[in-house]
């Protein structure tokens, strides 16, 4: 089959909407609550016609088209070339929608696409390509993975019942108390956040040991600013006085979905106080303080090496796998 290849014209808008409609299914995850699939299409076709009347100022967005017989559109890709790894803030290349109809799937097409990304990616000297997909979508993660992507990170997903301020959900450790963070306990936390660092990266980037060092001087450094101006939320949790452990948290909408959430950055606990139940009293602390705010979904991502973090999600908490983000290195 001949296949042509080339970026996006604003002739293919009509088509790419029309392709990006059949096919924005295949980014719903199944395990989310509460959607309708007619409200996920017209987010993302309203999102996707916005970056198609901007794409020509958007310098760091590339689009791709392919055609295959008949000038029939056969699949299209979008990717971001300076997009920064949410804990290092290290420039990546991410793909936002691989999409291909469903006629060609098992074609060179998608493979084509693909390999058109990563090849920009490396032109622009970036060291990693990742993207971020629906767990219960074999045929999308076992397509990624035998291209050389290894899965990276899990998206965590939980719902909580409308009626969770009204029920009994006392932890042990009772004489742990759990308070906003105040100005006097930065300093604290930007040495726990040093310390636990490496628990936040996945080992799979191989970044230098220069680039570690820069990553925690610039994690701590924003860390202040955020708390200040809101886009942070933060408690921390101390006996007697003594600070053990805090939490950061933000808001979120998942565009596809377009539900409120509260998405969890972190829980970071002294060594000295792992499995006294600190950690177990800051998780029902983002849970309660969620459902005051009228917001009854949690999301947080973690990294396949983080075992401990994995199974105190899952376990303890019952965060189920949404999606899953897959990184190769180039």
């Amino acid at each position: 089959m001949k296949i042509y290849l080339r970026e996006i014209l604003d002739k293919d808008f009509p088509l790419i909407l029309q392709l990006a409609s059949e096919t924005v299914k295949e980014q719903v995850s199944s395990v989310r609550q509460d959607v309708c699939l007619n409200s996920v299409r017209e987010n993302y076709l309203s999102e996707m016609t916005q970056v198609l009347n901007l794409i020509k100022t958007l310098k760091d967005y590339r689009f791709f088209v392919s055609f295959a017989r008949n000038d029939e559109l056969s699949g299209y890709i979008l990717m971001d070339t300076a997009n920064n790894e949410i804990v290092t803030r290290i420039a990546q290349a991410w793909i936002f929608d691989l999409s291909v109809a469903d006629p060609y799937w098992n074609t060179d097409i998608p493979d084509k696409l693909l390999e058109q990304a990563e090849n920009i990616a490396r032109e622009k000297g970036l060291k990693h390509i990742a993207l971020r997909i629906p767990n219960s979508n074999e045929k999308r993660v076992n397509f990624f993975k035998s291209r050389g992507y290894e899965m990276e990170k899990y998206r965590f997903y939980k719902k909580l019942d409308s009626g969770f301020l009204n029920k009994n959900n006392l932890l042990e450790g009772g004489n742990i108390n759990i308070r906003p963070v105040k100005g006097g306990d930065i300093p604290f936390m930007e040495r726990l956040l040093k310390e636990n660092l490496e628990f936040f990266i996945s080992p799979l980037r191989c970044y230098s040991k220069e680039e570690i060092k820069n990553t925690r001087l610039n994690f701590c450094n924003e860390l202040k600013d955020k708390l200040k101006t809101g886009e942070l939320v933060s408690f921390i949790a101390e006996e007697d006085k003594i600070p053990l452990g805090f939490f950061l948290i933000n808001y979120n909408r998942d565009f596809l979905s377009g539900q409120s959430e509260v998405y969890v950055n972190n829980i970071v606990v002294e060594k000295s106080v792992m499995g006294k139940w600190v950690s177990n009293k800051l998780g029902r602390k983002i849970e309660e303080y969620a459902a005051e705010k009228e917001i009854f979904t949690l999301s947080a991502d973690i990294a396949l090496s983080n075992r401990r973090s994995i199974l105190f999600t899952t376990r303890y908490f019952g965060y189920v796998i949404e999606q899953v983000e897959l990184l190769k290195c180039l």
